[in-house]
């Protein structure tokens, strides 16, 4: 979905801008708060959800992840 040529950098944080216009002309802006590109390959293993030993089959939480 990224225009193409565009070079993203690891270690470098970027945000995205929506621009939106109704028929009236009225426009309005909304921005991420940002993410940063990480290249490097996962090294193998195991991911659980939820906090220390206590692995949960859902998440109810819907404003942040917990993973270990």
């Amino acid at each position: 979905m990224f225009p193409a040529g565009l070079d993203l950098e690891s270690g470098e944080q970027y945000r995205f801008i929506v621009r939106a216009k109704n028929y009236a002309g009225i426009t309005v802006e909304a921005f991420s708060d940002g993410f940063t590109v990480d290249f490097t390959p996962p090294t193998e293993g195991k991911v659980w959800i939820g906090a220390r030993n206590m692995h949960v089959s859902y998440q109810s939480d819907s404003a942040k992840v917990v993973v270990r």
